[in-house]
């Protein structure tokens, strides 16, 4: 009985005494690791907990060297599921590759809101449509969606009100398409009522007289938000901002025809396929949309159109003829606009 006692005693001041002494140095050792390792990196942005490093990721002088070693982790299959800024964050606390999952768990443990802790909420960011990563307004949309409490697998308040505020912020700036956003029907699943309320009286009225103007930045927020989706008005304002030279509304454009192919005007799926002279009439308006967005080389989704008349050229098709030089010339076009994927 004795010797019992004895023994509970010992586990009891092990684990009131040794044992969070123990947890102090370990978290002493690795903060003091983390400062000097600091200490060495030079001109590297160094994200606070407050800040998201999403936002410095593709402006970043070190996006595309990080991006590459990134990559190559990710097709070797040793990729941990995690987040979007993990090469950024972890690079810049002076991390070894090697030892980068400790940093990620130790950042999570912190309650970053930021983070991307599974692989499909990774991919969200870079969704092809809808990147967030380039500033889409769109993307942006749909990741505070993603994060909403009724999206029960995804739900995370903090994540949700750190983009909800970007969105807030960039429509106070005067961005037309993030105001479009905020007064959509989409935004009902953002944002409150009394939310979505306060931004109609804010902005809509506004908009529709700016798009009535001749603005194209007004005409692209009211055909991509305003309007409903693939209507006759909706296409009228995105053609009237496309044939200003917006890169965007000729992407929304090609978005827009493509979707005419396998969905009726009410959105649901065709029980009968187009005719085939309607349908490669769409797919030609698809195609001229994305080149011309590729032309007009402006706008956060001019990379994406970029990307995707470098893969007609390099397929080849009626339309566009199979050539290499050319396929070349636009996947770099696309790089240099950052759309990473480019590369392969």
């Amino acid at each position: 009985m004795r010797v019992l006692i004895i023994i509970i005693l010992v586990a009891v001041f092990y684990y009131l005494v040794i044992k969070p002494r123990k947890n102090n140095a370990s978290t002493t050792s690795y903060q003091n690791h983390a400062a000097v390792q600091q200490s060495q990196t030079v001109d590297q942005p160094t994200p606070g907990i407050n800040h998201c490093p999403a936002d410095a990721l593709i402006n970043s002088p070190y996006y595309s060297k990080y991006k590459t070693v990134f990559d190559l982790i990710w097709h070797d299959g040793k990729q941990p599921k995690y987040k979007i800024d993990w090469l950024l964050q972890s690079l810049n606390m002076g991390r070894e590759l090697e030892d980068s999952g400790t940093y990620v768990l130790a950042s999570i443990k912190n309650g970053l809101p930021y983070f991307c802790e599974t692989e499909y909420e990774f991919d969200k960011f870079f969704d092809y449509d809808k990147p967030v990563t380039l500033g889409s307004i769109d993307g942006l949309m749909d990741i505070c969606f993603f994060y909403h409490e009724t999206n029960r697998d995804h739900s995370h308040p903090e994540k949700r009100q750190y983009w909800q505020q970007q969105l807030r912020e960039l429509a106070l700036s005067g961005n037309l398409e993030a105001q479009g956003a905020l007064c959509s029907n989409f935004a009902k699943f953002v944002f409150s009522e009394s939310e979505v309320a306060e931004f109609k009286e804010k902005y809509e009225s506004s908009l529709f007289s700016l798009a009535e103007s001749g603005d194209a930045y007004a005409q692209l927020a009211v055909g991509e938000f305003l309007s409903p989706y693939r209507s006759q008005e909706s296409l009228g304002w995105l053609i009237k901002a496309a044939n200003q030279g917006l890169s965007n509304a000729w992407f929304q454009l090609g978005k827009a025809y493509n979707a005419m192919i396998s969905l009726d005007d009410n959105g649901h799926i065709r029980k009968v396929p187009l005719p085939e002279e309607e349908k490669h009439s769409l797919e030609r308006k698809i195609a001229e949309s994305y080149y011309k967005g590729a032309e007009a080389n402006n706008g956060v989704m001019a990379a994406r159109c970029q990307h995707i008349v470098g893969m007609y050229y390099e397929d080849g098709n009626s339309i566009f003829p199979k050539d290499i030089e050319k396929a070349k010339y636009w996947y770099q076009k696309s790089l240099e606009n950052s759309d990473a994927n480019a590369k392969y």
